[in-house]
């Protein structure tokens, strides 16, 4: 989905720039300006959104799973593979017991 909505407003900025090299009349080449300006902030704004959602996808990428998080992510995706926990206290706490 972000890859697409690059592509849009990528591809939208460089309508406006193929509408400005045509035109030539200002006013329509300063409207065209204008909407460059405003996808740009759009395309900035998304830029920094996913840097953020990357970084706190790294920060839980970094920390082990606790079996309840692993039942529900495969719950949800509908499969319950033989437990393997990431987190490896609950992990020797269970071979301690066995």
């Amino acid at each position: 989905m972000k890859e697409k909505n690059d592509i849009s407003i990528l591809n939208l900025i460089e309508k406006n720039i193929g509408k400005i090299k045509a035109s030539h009349n200002f006013q329509a080449k300063s409207f065209y300006i204008s909407t460059i300006e405003k996808l740009c902030e759009a395309y900035d704004q998304q830029i920094s959104a996913e840097l953020i959602n990357s970084e706190k996808e790294k920060t839980l990428a970094g920390k082990p799973m606790s079996e309840e998080q692993y039942d529900e992510f495969f719950k949800n995706v509908g499969i319950l593979p033989k437990r393997e926990f990431l987190d490896k206290e609950q992990h020797k706490h269970r071979e301690n017991r066995a």
